[in-house]
């Protein structure tokens, strides 16, 4: 599937010895994979000091960022850090 198919799409049943027709409209709606965006360069920093990194992707939902570390430990989570989403 792809972002054109979205849309709203019709079942229909029909029983004809009896005359009966019923529908049911369902909305279908593609979701994309995140796909990251790169551009950030390697960053040096010196102890104490402060950097700025980004970190950029697309998809649908759009994606929600976390930074962790090496340990994988959310920054946010950890004292000294600030992290904006």
């Amino acid at each position: 599937m792809s972002a054109s198919d979205e849309g709203v799409y019709t079942c229909r049943v029909r029983v004809l010895s009896l005359g009966k027709v019923e529908e049911r409209h369902i909305q279908v709606e593609v979701q994309e994979k995140p796909e990251m965006i790169v551009n950030q360069e390697p960053q040096m920093a010196e102890e104490e000091g402060k950097i700025r990194m980004k970190c950029h992707a697309k998809g649908k939902p759009v994606p929600e960022y976390e930074w962790v570390n090496r340990r994988g430990q959310v920054l946010s989570e950890i004292e000294r850090h600030v992290v904006d989403k």
